[in-house]
């Protein structure tokens, strides 16, 4: 795994929706998807060239979406706060189609 940790920094890096970013940062992320790609490998079969590095990165990307819908209730509740996107703001639109393409709501 030493191998994809810089990798996976490079592909996670400013991957995390804005209000998510307080709470995690590149090193959890990528944290999250070794232990996830760890815990299934058993399951994993590679069936072409480059299958175990496409999996680590779909892995990657199940764990942002799943991080970005994890905070999208947060951000709901709080309403106008300061860490919530605000409605129609620039941010607020590329976060949600983040979502949105990562397999999201």
């Amino acid at each position: 795994f030493a191998r994809y940790t810089p990798r996976l920094e490079r592909w996670a890096h400013g991957r995390l929706p804005r209000p998510a970013r307080g709470a995690y940062d590149t090193q959890d992320l990528v944290q999250l998807t070794l232990t996830r790609v760890l815990n299934h490998l058993e399951t994993f079969e590679p069936r072409h060239p480059g299958a175990f590095r496409d999996y680590v990165w779909t892995t990657l990307w199940n764990a942002i979406r799943d991080l970005a819908l994890e905070i999208r209730p947060k951000m709901l509740v709080a309403g106008a706060s300061s860490s919530a996107p605000r409605a129609g703001s620039q941010w607020s639109s590329r976060y949600w189609r983040t979502v949105r393409s990562v397999g999201g709501t």
